[in-house]
C-alpha cells in the first residue's frame, strides 16, 4: 500500500504541473513551474511537451506562450548571427577581389605605358633630369654614336654600353648585356626598352672633357635601320 500511495501523490504532482501549464496558456502570462516528486520516491513527474526547462538544477519550466516566445527568440538571434557572419564574409571578399582587380589594372597599364614609345614632352624632361627619374621604364628610340664592346667606363650595371644620340642631338648612354646589343655600329638606328638609372659621367670624344649625361639600362634592344 506504501507504494501505491506514491503513485498517487506522483500522479497528483503531475496533475498539477499540467494544470498549470494550462492556466498559463489560457491567462496569457508565462507560468514557472516547478516539477518536484514525493519523498522517498523513485519516479519523478514528466514535464508537458509545451513547456521548456529554464533550470536544470532547480527544475524550473516555462510553458505555453511563454515557451514558445522564448525559443522563436533565441532561434532569430541564431539567424540574425548566421546573416551577420556571411554578410561580414562576403564584404571581406568584395574588398579583397576590388583590390586585385585594382592591382591588375595598374599593373596592365604599367606594361602598355612601358610598351609605348617615350613622348617627346616626357623624354625632353627625363633628358634634362635624369636623377628625377631612376627605376622607371620606358621605350626609347636613337641613334648610335659610339659603341665599345669592351667598354669599362661607361657601364655601369652591364658589361657593355653605347653612345647614341636623340633627333635634336642630345647625347645618353644605352648599357647592356653585350650578347644583346650584338653587332652594333656606329649610325645604326635602334629602339630599346630601359631603365632609367640616372646620370652618368661621359668623356666627350669630340670636345674631350667629361660630361653627365642619362644613362639606361636596357632590357631589349632592336636594331631599326
Amino acid at each position: 500500500m506504501i507504494g501505491i500511495r506514491s503513485k498517487v501523490i506522483i500522479a497528483g504532482v503531475a496533475a498539477l504541473a499540467l494544470a498549470g501549464c494550462g492556466s498559463a496558456n489560457l491567462g496569457g502570462q508565462p507560468t514557472a513551474v516547478t516539477v518536484t516528486a514525493a519523498p522517498g520516491s523513485p519516479e519523478v513527474a514528466a514535464v508537458p511537451t509545451d513547456c521548456i526547462t529554464e533550470s536544470v538544477n532547480g527544475g524550473e519550466v516555462v510553458c505555453g506562450a511563454a515557451a514558445t516566445q522564448a525559443a522563436a527568440a533565441n532561434a532569430a538571434a541564431s539567424r540574425e548571427a548566421a546573416a551577420a557572419q556571411r554578410a561580414a564574409a562576403a564584404k571581406s571578399a568584395a574588398a579583397q577581389k576590388a583590390a586585385a582587380e585594382r592591382a591588375h589594372a595598374i599593373h596592365e597599364a604599367r606594361i602598355a605605358a612601358e610598351n609605348t614609345p617615350i613622348s617627346a614632352t616626357l623624354w625632353g624632361e627625363v633628358i634634362r633630369n635624369p636623377d628625377a627619374y631612376q627605376g622607371n621604364i620606358y621605350t626609347i628610340t636613337g641613334t648610335v654614336t659610339e659603341y665599345n664592346i669592351n667598354s669599362n667606363t661607361l657601364a655601369t650595371q652591364e658589361n657593355a654600353a653605347l653612345v647614341a644620340e636623340d633627333d635634336n642631338g642630345n647625347d645618353f648612354v644605352v648599357e647592356a648585356p653585350a650578347s644583346l646589343l650584338g653587332n652594333v655600329q656606329p649610325g645604326d638606328t635602334f629602339t630599346a626598352k630601359v631603365t632609367v638609372l640616372g646620370s652618368e659621367e661621359a668623356q666627350n670624344t669630340v670636345y674631350g672633357g667629361t660630361t653627365e649625361v642619362p644613362d639606361f639600362d636596357a632590357s631589349t634592344f632592336t636594331i631599326t635601320g
